[in-house]
């Protein structure tokens, strides 16, 4: 479908322009996209500093230049969000990688201490947040309905692991400190993030209409919706009203007064397909409408 291939194309490249336009420096804050590795990523990028400390110059000068030239090349287009950013993350992890291989190197040596305080302060941090896990997580969990297996399992392996990071880097061995850094983020993710399912949305409620109802909408209706409805849903006009006796109208909002000088109005559900609850940032209050059966006086 060339036609509407290029239609696509050229709205989507116009946008690049016109819409979400950022700062020229709304990327430099780049590093800080890869979590617990922000300080790291921020020292790998010191290449006054470690340009000569590295392993191979010349692999590290290519990460070094391929990362700052992709956010300035990102950087020139107005149009700007964090998940553009992607072809940033991954020669960062490359350039990272050369720092860290130098501190397993070099660390037990180093005396300088504008050159381990960095690194004590991160992996002590991130051994800490393992430690007291147990107890910011129940906080959080207390009111839900989460699973104490789960909860006992994910809390033993994170303490453990907190204080194997602790110890190793004590013992100045960074590549055991980094090989339980890599399992804290492993365990985390596969552990941690699933009990916080717990906390999902309560009023999460999918679509669901008498199959012989027309539904219209009013306002505005999300896509998600329309697909959980598994058909069209059109857009009521109020200059050519539904000749029905009865309908379904989903509503965001409270221009539906304007109509009940025509039906009598019945507002019979609310369908929310927000996952997250709603004191979290994630919940979209466009994914809530609320569901009214009209019926023409």
């Amino acid at each position: 479908d060339a036609e509407t291939f290029t239609a696509i194309a050229n709205k989507e490249t116009g946008n690049w322009s016109s819409y979400n336009v950022r700062p020229f420096y709304y990327y430099w804050s780049f590093f800080t996209q890869s979590g617990i590795w922000t300080i790291p990523a921020f020292i790998g990028l010191l290449f006054s500093y470690l340009k000569n400390k590295v392993s191979n110059k010349k692999a590290y000068r290519f990460s070094f230049y391929w990362t700052i030239l992709a956010v300035i090349l990102l950087s020139i287009i107005p149009e700007k969000k964090s998940r553009y950013l992607m072809p940033v993350v991954i020669p960062l992890a490359i350039n990272t990688g050369f720092y860290i291989e130098y501190l397993i190197r070099e660390f037990k040596t180093l005396k300088n201490k504008k050159e381990t305080i960095p690194v004590y302060f991160n992996f002590s941090l991130i051994g800490l947040i393992g430690i007291i896990f147990p107890f910011v997580l129940y906080f959080v969990l207390k009111d839900t309905n989460f699973s104490w297996l789960q909860f006992g399992l994910t809390s033993i392996f994170l303490v453990s692991i907190g204080v194997l990071i602790l110890k190793f880097l004590l013992q100045k061995n960074i590549k055991q400190t980094f090989v339980f850094t890599v399992l804290f983020f492993v365990f985390a993710y596969a552990f941690a993030i699933p009990l916080g399912k717990t906390l999902k949305n309560k009023d999460f409620h999918p679509i669901k209409v008498n199959s012989e109802l027309t539904v219209y909408y009013l306002d505005y209706v999300s896509p998600e919706l329309i697909w959980h409805y598994g058909d069209v849903i059109k857009k009521l006009d109020a200059n050519n009203l539904p000749d029905t006796n009865e309908f379904g109208l989903l509503v965001k909002s409270e221009s539906i007064e304007n109509l009940k000088a025509y039906y009598t109005i019945e507002k019979v559900d609310s369908f929310d397909l927000n996952f997250a609850n709603k004191v979290s940032k994630k919940h979209k209050n466009r994914l809530v409408n609320d569901f009214y059966i009209l019926t023409k006086k």
